[in-house]
């Protein structure tokens, strides 16, 4: 069982992308996501089939993508003290971390608000812990959002970075994993 579109009419599954779907038929709107669209057009199948990322996505009956997530490895760079996690009271005194990256996150615009974002993100938290955690180092969830997302990562409990990013326009967002085990 997945969100269902306005209205109740469409049932989602979500699962790894396949060579078939119908990733044309994604609808974001706003100009400023179509290097998702493109993405998940041109490159995602490829970089999936060549464990490069993973890539999730929510298809209708039809095949078509509703929504997509594709996570990586990464690592962090905290540079700001607040930021480093705490051993036995004391900052660890390490510059950079391991991560679990939310790469890409889209979900079409007649989809917006059905909890497709937040199961994508609840997806990464639970490969992050289920998955990773427990046979590799990973202290975090990462991401870089397009601005007008912000707001939907933060209501998730992820904190801002400043970092070099934000001038690109995608500010640095982190989930601390380790306060989920």
């Amino acid at each position: 069982m997945g969100p269902r579109g306005q209205g109740g009419q469409h049932e989602l599954t979500v699962r790894h992308i396949e060579l078939q779907d119908k990733t044309g038929a994604l609808s974001l709107g706003e100009a400023e996501f179509a290097p998702l669209k493109a993405f998940l057009r041109n490159e995602a199948f490829t970089f999936h089939r060549e464990n490069v990322a993973r890539t999730y996505v929510a298809v209708d009956a039809g095949g078509s993508v509703r929504g997509y997530v594709t996570l990586i490895c990464s690592q962090i760079q905290v540079s700001q003290e607040q930021h480093r996690p705490e051993v036995d009271n004391r900052r660890i005194r390490y510059d950079s971390f391991p991560s679990i990256k939310v790469a890409r996150l889209a979900i079409d615009k007649r989809y917006r608000g059905s909890g497709l974002g937040r199961q994508f993100l609840d997806l990464a938290l639970a490969i992050a812990l289920g998955d990773v955690m427990p046979v590799v180092g990973c202290r975090f969830l990462v991401g870089y959002a397009k601005r007008p997302s912000v707001e939907f990562y933060l209501k998730y409990g992820f904190t801002p970075i400043q970092e070099s990013h934000e001038d690109q326009g995608n500010p640095v967002l982190f989930l601390d994993l380790h306060p989920h085990v």
